[in-house]
């Protein structure tokens, strides 16, 4: 006879498939803004050190330009899915643990009442 998932354990299967699109989205997005902000400021203080010609800023915004499309975008959206995944399986790994020590606790209070 074939085990069915309790209500539990699919709520958690659901939560997992959200939280591994939720947070994949989230941390590529947190890394993107971070190397977004690097270009911008390394592109203010290209401004602030060039002469006030527009030769200077064309090579300023050039170097701004490689900065963006040098930002290997698949490689950020893979390590915020392995940094999702990690963090699931610890997720999983406490949910277990308690749930485990919530059973043997629950089966020893059990216990103790039959001894009386």
């Amino acid at each position: 006879m074939k085990r069915r998932l309790g209500a539990w354990w699919r709520l958690g299967i659901v939560l997992t498939a959200f939280w591994m699109v939720g947070g994949t989205v989230y941390f590529a997005a947190l890394q993107i803004d971070e190397l977004t902000d690097t270009i911008e400021s390394s592109y203010g203080f290209c401004l602030s050190q060039a002469p006030p010609r527009a030769s200077a800023v064309a090579s300023c915004s050039d170097e701004m330009t490689r900065g963006f499309y040098s930002i290997d975008r698949g490689t950020i959206w893979l390590q915020a899915l392995g940094i999702a995944a990690v963090l699931a399986v610890l997720a999983w790994m406490v949910f277990g643990i308690l749930y485990g020590s919530t059973l043997w606790i629950l089966a020893g209070r059990k216990a103790g009442k039959k001894s009386e």
